[in-house]
């Protein structure tokens, strides 16, 4: 009797443990799963009007600012702000077919790889900035342009506004 009392109790164990090795395993798989992140988005807009090169660094509503190129190259990781930017027709729930200027990230130039209508202080035809345009009817998604006029003339698209993206 004694024995069967130890078997009894050594299969009460068993089970105990196999039970809590059970949950244990469980546990650290489920802790293992990535996390997902319940950080909002960063929006990002077009404003609607177009500007010329002098008045873009002032062209975001307060929150936001003038993207540079390198916040705009992959707008996957942004939210397009509907109520804030332009849309069209057809653009759901993303940007328009439309361009704008962003910061070049280099010193005050009116030409080249860099051209920043001198600074964003510029709004002369004969100066040119950067815009990044959305589709532009290739598969790139964003296309770069240097030898946007600051003036704002000569867009076959809408344009040029300014990317903004939040802060």
């Amino acid at each position: 009797m004694q024995s069967l009392k130890k078997y009894v109790r050594g299969g009460v164990i068993a089970l105990f443990l196999m039970a809590l090795a059970s949950l244990l395993t469980y546990n650290s798989i489920s802790a293992a799963a990535p996390a997902t992140s319940t950080a909002p988005v960063r929006g990002y807009y077009l404003t609607k009007g177009n500007v010329v090169g002098s008045a873009a660094l002032t062209a975001c509503v307060s929150g936001y600012h003038m993207a540079s190129f390198g916040e705009v190259i992959d707008p996957s990781n942004l939210s397009y702000r509907r109520t804030l930017g332009r849309t069209a027709a057809d653009s759901g729930f993303g940007p328009p077919l439309a361009a704008g200027w962003v910061r070049s990230g280099s010193s005050a130039a009116v030409s080249g790889v860099g051209a920043n209508c001198n600074a964003w202080t510029s709004s002369s035809s004969s100066d040119h900035g950067i815009v990044a345009a959305t589709g532009a009817l290739t598969t790139a998604g964003i296309v770069f342009d240097t030898s946007a006029a600051c003036d704002g003339s000569g867009f076959n698209i809408p344009g040029p506004g300014v990317w903004c993206v939040e802060n």
